[in-house]
């Protein structure tokens, strides 16, 4: 069963799985993962506080879930990159 997923408005500066997000920024992801910042009130999922960043200000949803896609294949690129430049040092 998947994951369920909110969206949330930031209210301050906070970095999530390494990427940093400046307040009133949309952040859709899992629950598990952003319900604890809404708790602590670092984030917000009030529907008219959502409403306001989309609407007012243009805001788009940054979706938490392309992060942990572009972490996996930057780790197979630079790790086949990093094995490929190794390789031709040593026959150097």
């Amino acid at each position: 069963m998947a994951k369920k997923q909110i969206t949330v408005r930031t209210l301050i500066s906070v970095t999530i799985m390494g990427a940093s997000f400046e307040p009133n920024e949309l952040l859709k992801g899992s629950e598990e993962l952003l319900k604890p910042l809404v708790e602590s009130d670092l984030a917000s999922s009030n529907k008219a506080d959502i409403d306001y960043c989309e609407k007012e200000l243009g805001v788009e949803v940054f979706n938490l879930n392309d992060l942990t896609k572009s972490e996996t294949s930057n780790d197979d690129e630079n790790g086949d990159s990093s094995d490929s430049e190794n390789s031709n040092q040593e026959n150097e």
